[in-house]
């Protein structure tokens, strides 16, 4: 998020705990990853610690439309231009 006028560690701390609470509603466990990215846009460089949470829940229509409605929240929250929110098939064995 150090792209973004939200670059305290303060600040990450604070998306990460509401993203945690809110997919402790959802979800049957969540993790984070922090990763080291690099992106350009409108011919500016710009290099970011990113932070990739990844959160169990069942495939069902109303997650779905949660994690659409929160990752619009997010976006306008952290003034992003994207946030990506992927899913995946998830079979336990």
């Amino acid at each position: 998020m150090t792209g973004a006028p939200c670059r305290s560690l303060c600040c990450r701390k604070r998306l990460l705990s509401c993203v945690r609470v809110r997919c402790r509603i959802l979800g049957d466990a969540d993790l984070t990853q922090t990763l080291r990215g690099a992106w350009e846009h409108q011919g500016a460089l710009y290099e970011d610690n990113l932070t990739r949470f990844f959160v169990d829940v069942p495939d069902l229509p109303e997650h779905r439309t949660f994690f659409q409605q929160y990752k619009e929240k997010l976006k306008a929250r952290f003034e992003q231009l994207e946030i990506w929110i992927v899913s995946h098939p998830l079979d336990v064995i």
